[in-house]
């Protein structure tokens, strides 16, 4: 199926027609790349957006997930305005599967807006794109800072102690209580 979202009429737009065909293959083609490197990938929702998530290599913990704008069973990307992609570093919840965005020093978000220089309909589709292959490539190299836990093997994500000193814990507390420090 085709989704889009029509530009406004104001050529002084600077948002951009971004299909769901393209968003899909461009998630798709960086989910391949990180199973070439021994990583995967995966397809999820929250409510009704769909969610791409990018699950690193070598057994590291971080995950990168990619809020799409997409939503499931929608005809169309959400309308301009509601549009941000986002970009977040995080970690899935031992048990769980719930992605936990990392907080403190492993912090990392970035908010894309389908926006681009002006310019034809497709150069503009393409400059979004090679932005969020920058993201991309970036938020992959943050979450690849986050370790394993050595005791349990959970992630160790950032936590504040009470006098507000950041520490690195292990998600499998109470049960470890191992910590790391900054």
């Amino acid at each position: 199926m085709h989704y889009h979202v029509d530009m406004p009429s104001s050529s002084s737009s600077r948002y951009v027609a971004i299909t769901s065909d393209r968003l899909v293959a461009t998630l798709e083609a960086f989910g391949v790349a990180v199973q070439d490197v021994g990583g995967t990938y995966s397809w999820s929702q929250s409510g009704r957006e769909r969610i791409f998530r990018l699950h690193l290599h070598a057994g590291l913990p971080g995950v990168v997930a990619i809020y799409t704008s997409l939503g499931v069973g929608d005809e169309q990307v959400r309308p301009r305005g509601k549009d941000a992609v986002r970009i977040l570093v995080g970690v899935l919840a031992p048990g769980t599967q719930k992605f936990v965005p990392t907080t403190g020093h492993l912090k990392w978000k970035k908010i894309m807006h389908r926006t681009a220089p002006k310019g034809f309909p497709s150069d503009r589709m393409d400059a979004f794109f090679a932005r969020m292959r920058v993201h991309v490539r970036a938020a992959y190299k943050a979450a690849s800072k986050i370790k394993r836990c050595p005791d349990c093997g959970s992630p160790m994500v950032a936590r504040k102690s009470r006098e507000g000193h950041e520490f690195a814990g292990c998600m499998g507390y109470p049960e470890c209580k191992t910590t790391r420090s900054l």
